[in-house]
């Protein structure tokens, strides 16, 4: 059965911006190389996944390429979960509603 749960408030939505800033600026200085992605599409993550793992097959990845593989997978997992939700292929940023709670309760500090 399906609990029914309230949406989100805009207030409390406002609350995860300086969680996820602070959680920017702190990866920002830990790899000060590294540059945001923007919304991809499914097939457009998992081309570049393909991109860097064969880069792996080759030689070893820098600390700044497994970093971007990292972020390619998010970017993979949110359009996917963006097309599941609206039917449509696109580009998405979506934060599922766990990680949302997490965040909102200071239990989770990652992306």
């Amino acid at each position: 059965m399906v609990q029914h749960r309230e949406p989100y408030t805009l207030e409390q939505l406002r609350q995860l911006v300086p969680i996820v800033d602070r959680r920017l600026l702190s990866i920002e200085q830990q790899h000060p190389n590294i540059r945001p992605l923007p919304a991809l599409t499914s097939d457009e993550a998992l081309n570049m996944i393909f991109d860097v793992l064969e880069c792996a097959t080759q030689r070893f990845l820098t600390d700044d390429e497994v970093f971007l593989a990292g972020q390619l997978l998010n970017q993979l997992q949110q359009s996917i979960r963006g097309e599941l939700l609206t039917g449509t292929p696109g580009r998405y940023y979506v934060i599922s509603e766990d990680k949302i709670r997490t965040y909102l309760e200071g239990t989770v500090y990652d992306m």
